[in-house]
Formats: C-alpha cells, sequence, structure tokens
C-alpha cells in the first residue's frame, strides 16, 4: 500500500551518490594532474559579493551544466541566487530526480557558502573525469544555494566582531 508516498529510491540513489562523491574527493583530485577550469581559492571566505561572481565564473566556465536562477530579492535588496548544476543532454533539470543544498541561513554561519560553492565546483571539475560524479550529474538536478541569508553574510563581513557574531 503507498499511502500517498512517492517512490523515494531515486532520490536515496541521489543521496547516497552526492554522499559517495564527496567522501572521495581526495581520491579524485589525487588522480587529476591537470590545473582546474575555474581556479578558486578554498582557504578563505567570500563576502556576497564575491560569491556572486563565482557562481557567475562556474556558469560562464560551464554553461551546458549550470544556470543561475534568481529567487527573488532580500530585504536589503540583495539578489537571492541559486546554481542548478544538470546535464542538459541527459534531460531537463525538473523531469529528474533532484537535490536541494542551502546554507548561510544565519549570517554568523558563512563557511556553508563555501561549502556549498565547494560541492558545485568540485562536481564540474570532476564531471567526465570521475565516472559516479559524471554519473550523478548527468541522472541528478542539483539545486544549490550558497547562501540564503545574503544580508546577514554582507553584515557579518560589515561587522565581524559583534555579540552576535
Amino acid at each position: 500500500m503507498n499511502h500517498g508516498r512517492t517512490n523515494r529510491r531515486p532520490y536515496r540513489q541521489a543521496l547516497l551518490a552526492i554522499a559517495i562523491a564527496l567522501i572521495a574527493p581526495r581520491d579524485a583530485l589525487a588522480q587529476r594532474r591537470d590545473a582546474p577550469k575555474v581556479d578558486i581559492r578554498w582557504d578563505r571566505y567570500y563576502d556576497s559579493d564575491e560569491l556572486v561572481v563565482l557562481m557567475n565564473r562556474l556558469r560562464d566556465a560551464w554553461p551546458r551544466f549550470v544556470t543561475l536562477r534568481s529567487l527573488g530579492k532580500s530585504f536589503e535588496g540583495r539578489e537571492l541566487w541559486m546554481l542548478v548544476v544538470n546535464n542538459e543532454a541527459t534531460g531537463d533539470d525538473t523531469s529528474k530526480p533532484a537535490f536541494y543544498t542551502d546554507a548561510n541561513i544565519h549570517g554568523n554561519e558563512v563557511q556553508g557558502g563555501e561549502a556549498n560553492l565547494y560541492l558545485a565546483w568540485y562536481l564540474l571539475e570532476n564531471h567526465g573525469k570521475v565516472p559516479r560524479i559524471t554519473e550523478l550529474v548527468d541522472r541528478v538536478a542539483l539545486y544549490i544555494v550558497p547562501t540564503v541569508n545574503v544580508d546577514g553574510r554582507a553584515a557579518w563581513f560589515r561587522e565581524a566582531n559583534n555579540a552576535s557574531s
């Protein structure tokens, strides 16, 4: 009996593939000898505007795989951006199992923005090079919002040494 539940197997498979992809980065990167297509420093935090620049660089480097979608504007008028990572050659993003991740819900938890951006970068850099990642990007649509609280992130960079941060 279904009890109104949808078949969750594709979603479980997508989550498992993502977990495997994230566990294996050292092995995949150790095998690579080529320079990254998009060189990003992962030893620092980026403010909201810098994150947008990096998202645009990913989109420009992989236009077949990345689209940027605005989810709206923040209270202070900043755009809230979502990266959609999807291989259009294998189908529209709305026809595939989906994976959604966001971060930086609280303005002082900035490290999640870089972690989500790294997820997108890592998948794109390794598509066509690491079989499991290639299969994942070809089969699943990934919706990645590096920072939900763009105003809080901006405030943290502007006023990082207050009682809330």
